[in-house]
């Protein structure tokens, strides 16, 4: 009997990873400019997380924190100017919820 609600646990906490994954999403954005600033129009988390902001190398640039749900207009400063696009990662407990491409206008 143990073994079983053991099992049906790690099939819970399983189904909720991965419906975290599909509710945390950043959502499609006009290409930032580049600068020491992010500004990103809608960022929504299955639940409270950080906002991770990587080149493509995964060197973090900088990070904001998000509540559960649609986080507007949320703004990120960075280490330093982006010279290339750069990844948006949602993360919460250790978890990757998602992780996004963000445009960065080289103009």
């Amino acid at each position: 009997m143990t073994r079983i609600l053991a099992l049906a646990l790690a099939a819970t906490v399983g189904t909720a990873t991965l419906a975290a994954a599909d509710t945390s999403y950043v959502a499609i954005q006009p290409a930032q400019n580049a600068s020491t600033n992010l500004e990103l129009n809608l960022v929504t988390s299955a639940t409270d997380a950080t906002l991770l902001i990587q080149n493509l190398n995964g060197t973090l640039l900088g990070s904001a924190p998000l509540t559960a749900g649609a986080n507007t207009n949320v703004k990120v400063s960075l280490d330093r100017t982006p010279v290339t696009d750069v990844i948006a990662v949602i993360e919460a407990d250790g978890q990757v919820l998602s992780q996004d491409r963000v445009e960065i206008s080289r103009m």
